[in-house]
C-alpha cells in the first residue's frame, strides 16, 4: 500500500511533498495499532473459556471397539486374491502354493468361509487389463457377496499406486466396509492409520516394477546385441529343443502360395478369400483368414530368414501401451538367422509392390525416365508413386542423357566491333515490374498445387511433372490417364475446370532436397506458358521462386512496430538484393527458354527411357502360376489325407 502510494507521488499523478507522506504514515499507524488490540483481545476470550470449562455432569459413550480380523467372532465370507505376472515353471509353482497356503488358513478359523480363491495366472500387476478374476471379484464385493479379502502382499493385489488406492478406497465406502488384508505387509484397509502405510508400500511396488520393466527392457537390449534374439512361434515354422525356427513343410507350403499369389496381383483381401475357400487352417487352427493376417504375413522379414529386433517400444510400463519404434530405440537386424521359407529376391519385391500399392499401382517395377531428344532432354520425369526414389537419383538419371539442360559448357561472349557492348547492363526481372505471373506452382507441406490459369492452359486432367535437376527447372507436360507416372491436377467444379490439390508425399522431400528448400516454409515458383504447332509447356525456372513465410515466422512487428498483412509474408533469396536481373549476355545466350526459341522440333511427348536400373526384377507370371498351381495341388492332397486320417481316428 506504502509503495504504491509514493509510486504514484514520485509519478507525476500527485504532486509530492513531505505533507502527503506525513498524513498517510500516521493514517496508517493507527490502522495497524486497532488491529492487534483487536487480535489480543479474541486470544484473552478463548484463554478464559478453558479456564472456567465445567467438566461435571459430561457422560462418555465409548466408541465400538477395533475388529481385529483373526478373533474376532463375527463370521467372515473371504475371498483370497493371487497372482503370479508369468506363466513359467517356477511361477506356476509359486501360484500354487499361494492358494494350498490361504486354503489352509482360513480352514483353521471356524468363523472363515472361503467364497473363492480369484487367481490371475501370467497377469502383470501394473494395470487391470486382463485380470478377469480380479474385476470378478470386486464386482462380487459389489453384490455383497464378500466381507473380506486377503492376499500374500500389495503387489501382488496391484503394482500400480492409483489402482491399488483407489479399490481399497472404494471398498471401504461400500455398506458395509469390505476389508482388504496384505498379509506380509501386516496392513489392514479397516484400520484408521491404513492409507499412509498403504501408500508407501504402493509406491514402492510400483517403484520395483518399474525398475524390473527397466531392467528387462536393458536386458533384452543386451542379448539382441549378442545377437541372441527372441524366436516367437510363427505360421509356416516350429521350434526345435533349443527355441530355433525349424520349417513347418505343410504350413511352408501354405506360406510360399500367400507370396506367390500377391507377387501375381492377388491383393491381401483375394488372398484371404482364396485360402478361406479352401478350408486351410491358420495360425488359430480356424478356417477363416482374413486380409489384416495376409498383409502381416507378407511384411514379415523372418519368411526370408531374417530376424529385425525392437519393432516396438513400451511408452507407458503402468499401463503396457506400445507404438512403433520409429527410431526411438537402436533396432537389431540379422540376415539369415534361421533357414528361409521364401527367397529373398521374392520377400523385397513383395516390400516394393506393397509401397507402389498404396497409389494403386500393381506389378510396376518403380523407374525413373528421362528424356533422350527434344527441347526436354535431360528432363527426368518425376515418379509420384515412390517415396524412396531422392536426391541422388534424379541427378544420376539426368546425367545419364547430359550434362544437364540449360548448363552448357563455360562460354566467353564478345560484343561485334559494330555493336555496342552491353556487358555492365542487367535485364531486370519480371516480379520487379509487373509482380508474379498468373502462372505458379507452390509447394506446401505434403502437396503440390498448381494456379487456375496454369490448368487451363493445358487441356488436360492429367499431366506429367517433369524436373531438371542440374540446372533447377519443372516442366509440365499432358498425359494419358493409364501413364505410370500420371497425375491427376484438375477437376470439374460447378461445371468448369478447376485445379485440384495434388498429394505429393511420394516426391515432395526430393523436391525440397533438390532445390535445396526449408521443408517448413512455402514456395511459389512462376512459370511460363509455350506453345509450338500442337506442342505445348508449361515451364518453371526455380530462379524465380518466392518463398511464402507465415506470419508467426516473420518478427517484424515487434521488433520494427511495422503492419503486417493477414496470412504469408512474400520473401526472395538474398542474392536477388544485389542485382536487377541476369546480366544482359547471359539472359540472351544462358537463357534456358532459348532452347524453346531456337528449336523448330520441340518432341514436347517425347517418351521417357528408363534411366535407373530396375529395383526389383518381377518374376514371369506364367512361372508364378505354375508354382500357385503346384502349391495349391499338394496343399489340397494334404487336407484330404488329414480328413482321411481323421475318419480313421474315428
Amino acid at each position: 500500500m506504502y509503495r504504491r502510494y509514493i509510486y504514484i507521488l514520485y509519478s507525476g499523478l500527485i504532486p509530492y511533498n513531505h505533507r502527503h507522506l506525513n498524513v498517510l504514515w500516521g493514517h496508517n499507524l493507527k490502522k495497524s495499532s486497532k488491529v492487534k488490540e483487536s487480535i489480543q483481545k479474541k486470544r484473552e476470550r478463548i484463554l478464559n473459556r478453558y479456564a472456567n470449562s465445567d467438566q461435571d455432569g459430561i457422560e462418555v459413550i465409548p466408541a465400538r471397539p477395533e475388529e481385529n480380523i483373526f478373533t474376532t467372532e463375527r463370521s467372515q465370507r473371504v475371498a483370497i486374491y493371487a497372482r503370479v505376472s508369468t506363466d513359467g515353471v517356477n511361477q506356476v509353482s509359486s501360484f500354487q502354493l499361494q492358494q494350498y497356503h490361504y486354503k489352509d488358513m482360513i480352514s483353521k478359523r471356524d468363523n472363515w468361509e472361503l467364497v473363492d480363491i480369484y487367481a490371475d495366472e501370467g497377469i502383470s500387476g501394473t494395470s487391470l487389463k486382463h485380470r478377469d478374476s480380479f474385476i470378478r471379484m470386486i464386482n462380487d464385493c459389489g453384490k455383497k457377496k464378500i466381507d473380506l479379502i486377503v492376499t500374500k502382499s500389495v503387489s501382488r493385489f496391484a503394482r500400480n499406486l492409483v489402482d491399488c488406492v483407489d479399490h481399497v478406497r472404494r471398498l471401504r465406502r461400500l455398506n458395509p466396509p469390505i476389508g482388504v488384508y496384505f498379509e506380509e505387509d501386516n496392513i489392514y484397509t479397516l484400520d484408521p492409520d491404513y492409507e499412509t502405510k498403504l501408500s508407501i508400500v504402493a509406491t514402492m511396488a510400483q517403484e520395483e516394477s518399474h525398475t524390473k520393466s527397466k531392467t528387462m527392457n536393458k536386458s533384452i537390449e543386451w542379448r539382441f546385441m549378442k545377437g541372441i534374439f527372441l524366436t516367437p512361434l510363427l505360421y509356416g515354422y516350429d521350434h526345435d529343443e533349443d527355441g530355433n525356427l525349424v520349417v513347418n513343410e505343410e504350413e511352408a507350403r501354405v506360406v510360399s502360395l500367400i507370396f506367390f499369389l500377391f507377387l501375381y496381383g492377388y491383393s491381401c483381401t483375394e488372398i484371404a478369400r482364396v485360402l478361406t475357400g479352401m478350408k486351410i487352417p491358420n495360425y488359430h487352427n480356424s478356417i477363416e483368414w482374413n486380409p489384416t493376417t495376409i498383409y502381416g504375413m507378407i511384411k514379415n522379414e523372418r519368411y526370408c530368414g531374417d530376424v529385425l529386433a525392437h519393432k516396438t517400444i513400451t511408452v507407458d510400463y503402468l499401463e503396457h501401451k506400445h507404438k512403433k519404434n520409429e527410431g526411438d530405440a537402436p533396432q537389431y537386424y540379422k540376415r539369415d538367422h534361421h533357414e528361409a521359407i521364401i527367397a529373398r529376391e521374392d520377400y523385397v519385391t513383395v516390400q516394393v509392390l506393397i509401397d507402389i500399392a498404396r497409389h494403386g499401382i500393381v506389378n510396376i517395377s518403380p523407374e525413373l525416365k528421362a528424356i533422350g531428344k527434344g527441347v526436354l532432354k535431360g528432363f527426368v520425369c518425376i515418379n509420384p508413386h515412390w517415396s524412396k526414389f531422392n536426391k541422388d537419383d534424379y541427378i544420376e538419371a539426368a546425367k545419364t542423357i547430359r550434362n544437364g539442360f540449360g548448363v552448357p559448357e563455360r562460354i566467353r561472349v564478345v560484343a561485334d566491333e559494330n555493336d555496342e557492348d552491353m556487358s555492365d547492363c542487367q535485364v531486370v526481372r519480371g516480379e520487379f515490374l509487373g509482380g508474379r505471373t498468373p502462372i505458379t506452382i507452390t509447394f506446401k507441406n505434403n502437396s503440390v498445387r498448381f494456379s487456375v490459369p496454369a490448368v487451363k492452359y493445358l487441356d488436360t486432367y492429367n499431366i506429367e511433372l517433369l524436373v531438371e535437376p542440374l540446372g533447377g527447372y519443372l516442366a509440365v507436360r499432358e498425359a494419358g490417364p493409364g501413364e505410370s507416372h500420371s497425375i491427376i491436377w484438375a477437376m470439374e467444379k460447378q461445371e468448369k475446370k478447376t485445379n485440384k490439390l495434388i498429394n505429393a508425399a511420394g516426391f515432395i522431400d526430393t523436391i525440397y532436397d533438390l532445390f535445396g528448400w526449408n521443408r517448413k516454409l512455402t514456395y511459389r515458383i512462376n512459370g511460363t506458358f509455350l506453345e509450338k504447332r500442337k506442342d505445348k509447356v508449361l515451364f518453371f525456372d526455380v530462379r524465380h521462386t518466392e518463398i511464402l513465410i507465415p506470419r508467426h515466422y516473420a518478427r517484424v512487428r515487434e521488433v520494427y512496430g511495422v503492419s503486417i498483412p493477414a496470412g504469408s509474408v512474400v520473401a526472395y533469396k538474398n542474392e536477388w538484393g544485389g542485382s536487377y536481373g541476369d546480366s544482359y549476355y547471359g539472359d540472351r545466350f544462358l537463357n534456358p527458354l532459348n532452347e524453346f526459341m531456337n528449336n523448330d522440333s520441340w518432341k514436347i511427348q517425347e517418351k521417357g527411357v528408363r534411366a535407373n536400373e530396375p529395383i526389383v526384377t518381377l518374376r514371369n507370371r506364367e512361372e508364378l502360376m505354375d508354382e500357385i498351381k503346384r502349391l495349391s495341388a499338394e496343399i489340397e492332397e494334404n487336407s484330404g489325407r488329414r480328413e482321411a486320417d481323421g475318419n480313421d481316428d474315428g
